[in-house]
Formats: structure tokens, C-alpha cells, sequence
């Protein structure tokens, strides 16, 4: 991928911004850098409401990046300062076009880590704007347009249109009384996002997103046509390997659930051997998917503790998989736990093959299946296990 030329032609110039660069840390919505000199700076003048500035990429003398580097610097300190100030997201747009500033002076990674920064500084001005002020909601809006006028190619053109529909999600979940409306609406925008950018690296999971809404929704149908559509249009990522997941959750496949795995705690006299779900064959099996991270887990134990106390003796069996990144902190977590069932580790976690193989898209969450192996329901939550197993129990009699 070609860049504009913007080079930073004095060597002393380039170390200097690199030097600042790496001690660069993204804290929140701001943007925080070692404190530099206390000497007076020309300000950096910010972008009135409504105006649209379209920068060229050019070169520039140590002079002028010092002085961008420093103003940015006393913004996100003002930032850092005033977070509960109803004017900061003011003082995050200003710092927004510092950073574009930059951008438009360097090129290659340091160019792409400005203007991630400077997408990421205008998502923070609206997060923290008044709800009845929609200066920099509407910057945002702006602000793919600008991009590509200003850096045409760049990969950060789609990432802020993202940027932008994830604002907007948020502002239409503090006004609208109906999340389901407001999930319906972001799904329908993850979709069209999709197709205006089908080489962003943002595609797939946006299509993936937009399925796992409808699934949660009840709307089948949707939920079919995005897994297709990711299949169709992403067949070497993974991303189309969980959507053959999730199609398979939707019921386009009666095979039975087949899990082989390692066991998180290796008893003797099994040499290691992987755990095979067909063990259970003539069970209501759980299937439950968990990380140590998630806060819901340590509720969750609890949950299924209770249900393998109360079930166990009427034929049910619960399966707990665990997809940290380390098994070692799986088996930190449970280490003085009372659980009852067969405890798994899937390597790679969400990017396992397992989960990409039944389109886990998120944990914790349970499979709950039949006697013969096949899906009963998924996705569910622990709370919601002792209904469907008391009811599967009941019809089994």
C-alpha cells in the first residue's frame, strides 16, 4: 500500500517524534504523553463547528513537530485534569486535529498510529458531549470523508466509520426506551457497513456482529443471510468458519455435538488421553464455555453446582471448558472449588477451533444437549440451565 509523501527530512526530527511515540499510552479516550518543556507554545488553533479542513501531507522541521508534539501534550493533560468538566470533550476535538496535524507530517506506522489516535480522540469528544449537542457527533460523522480527501487509502477511513456507528449505538441506548430497537439498528448499519468497506479488516466481525444480534433477537432469518453472506464473501478468514458455526447453531445441521479436548486437571491411568463428549452418550449433557476474566463466571459456578447437586442422580452431566489463554489460569481459578463434571481446556479460546467450529462468538455460555448428542438450545446463561433441565427432565421420564 502506497503512502503520500510526508517525510520528516531531519534525522534529529524523525528520533525526536519517535521518542516521544513510545512513551505514548492510550488511557481512556485520551491521549497522554511524558511531561515536555514548560516554555511558552504557539497554540494549535482548533477547528470551529462545522468547518471541514482537508490537510495535505507535507514535511516538516523539528520546529514545527515540537510544537505539535507539545500542544498535544498540554491538551492531554487538560484532559487528564478535567474528566468530569462538561466541556472536556471540547478540549478531545482540539486534540483530535492536533493529531491529524501530525498525521499529515509522517507516514507508514507512525502515520496510521495518529490517525488511529485522532479517530479514537473524536469517538472520546462524543462520549463525553451533552446529549442535546451534536457538534461532535456530527465531526465524527464527518470524519471518514475527511479522511479519505485528506489520506485516500488509509485503512483508519473504515475504522473511523466504525468508530462512528459504535457512537451512535451508545447515543440511541441513552434516549431510546427500547435496546432491541437500538440493537436492530446497529445490526442493520454493521451490514451496510460491510458492504461499503468488504476490504476492511473491520468486514467480517461487522457481519458477524450483525448475526449474532439477530440470533440473540430471534430473528433466524437475518442471523442465516449474514452467516451466508460471511461465508460467501470472507472464505479463506475465519471469520467464515464461525459463520459455518453459527448455521450450524441455527439448526442446519442434526449431527451431534462432538468435543474433543484435553483435561484442564489430568488424573492418572488416562496417559493424557483428550476427553470424548461421546463418554456422556445417554446424558443430558451441559456444555459450559467459560474464562477465568469474565466477572459473570464466579456467579456461574455457583449456578451449576447447585444444578449437577440437585440433577446428577437423574442423568445429567456437566461439561466445563475453559478458554483462557493460559489452562493455568483456569486451574488458578477453580483451585479450591467445589465443581462436579468433566473439566476441559480449549487452547486459543475465542480463535480455537472449537469455538470457531460452533461459532462461539462470546463466554461464558452454555450448550444445553440431548441424550443422543445433538443441540438442544445454546447460548445459554447459567441462570436460565435449571428451567431447561428440569423441563428436558420431565419429558425424558
Amino acid at each position: 500500500m502506497e503512502w503520500p509523501a510526508a517525510e520528516i527530512e531531519s534525522r534529529q526530527g524523525m528520533d525526536a517524534m519517535r521518542r516521544t511515540l513510545s512513551v505514548l499510552t492510550v488511557l481512556g479516550t485520551s491521549v497522554l504523553f511524558a511531561a515536555g518543556p514548560d516554555a511558552a507554545r504557539p497554540p494549535v488553533a482548533a477547528v470551529p463547528a462545522g468547518a471541514t479542513v482537508v490537510y495535505s501531507p507535507v514535511a516538516a522541521d523539528d520546529h514545527e513537530m515540537q510544537r505539535l508534539l507539545d500542544r498535544l501534550s498540554d491538551l492531554s493533560s487538560l484532559i487528564g485534569q478535567n474528566t468530569q468538566s462538561p466541556d472536556v470533550w471540547r478540549t478531545h476535538l482540539e486534540q483530535a486535529e492536533v493529531l491529524l496535524q501530525l498525521a499529515a507530517h509522517t507516514k507508514g506506522e507512525d502515520h496510521d498510529n495518529w490517525l488511529r489516535l485522532a479517530v479514537d480522540s473524536h469517538y472520546g469528544a462524543v462520549v463525553q458531549s451533552p446529549e442535546n449537542d451534536l457538534t461532535a457527533y456530527q465531526r465524527l460523522v464527518d470524519l471518514p470523508g475527511r479522511l479519505a480527501q485528506s489520506f485516500p487509502a488509509s485503512p483508519m477511513i473504515a475504522y473511523a466509520a466504525m468508530q462512528e456507528i459504535q457512537a451512535d449505538n451508545i447515543r440511541m441506548l441513552q434516549k431510546d426506551s427500547s435496546p432491541a430497537h437500538a440493537q436492530h439498528h446497529l445490526c442493520e448499519r454493521l451490514v451496510r457497513f460491510a458492504g461499503e468497506y468488504p476490504s476492511a479488516p473491520e468486514a467480517p466481525k461487522a457481519v458477524l456482529e450483525a448475526a449474532r444480534i439477530s440470533e440473540t433477537q430471534g430473528r433466524k432469518e437475518d442471523a442465516t443471510r449474514c452467516y451466508v453472506y460471511a461465508i460467501n464473501h470472507f472464505p479463506e478468514l475465519a471469520s467464515a468458519r464461525k459463520a459455518e458455526g453459527g448455521l450450524w447453531r441455527l439448526g442446519q445441521s442434526g449431527e451431534p455435538v462432538r468435543l474433543e479436548l484435553p483435561l484442564l486437571f489430568a488424573p492418572g491411568g488416562r496417559d493424557n488421553r483428550p476427553f470424548d463428549l461421546h463418554e456422556l452418550h445417554s446424558k443430558l449433557v451441559v456444555v459450559y464455555f467459560w474464562s477465568s476474566v469474565s466477572p459473570q463466571a464466579e456467579q456461574d459456578f455457583g449456578a451449576l453446582k447447585q444444578l449437577t447437586d440437585r440433577y446428577q442422580d437423574r442423568g445429567l452431566a456437566v461439561v466445563y471448558v475453559n478458554m483462557d489463554s493460559e489452562a493455568a489460569q483456569g486451574r488458578a481459578f477453580l483451585s479450591g472449588r467445589l465443581t462436579a463434571g468433566a473439566h476441559l481446556y480449549q487452547s486459543g479460546g475465542l480463535d480455537g477451533a472449537v469455538a470457531e467450529h460452533y461459532g462461539i462468538q462470546a463466554v461464558p455460555q452454555a450448550f444445553l444437549l440431548a441424550r443422543d448428542g445433538t443441540l438442544i438450545r445454546h447460548s445459554l446463561q447459567a441462570s436460565q440451565l435449571e428451567a431447561e433441565v428440569a423441563d428436558r427432565l420431565a419429558r425424558d421420564r
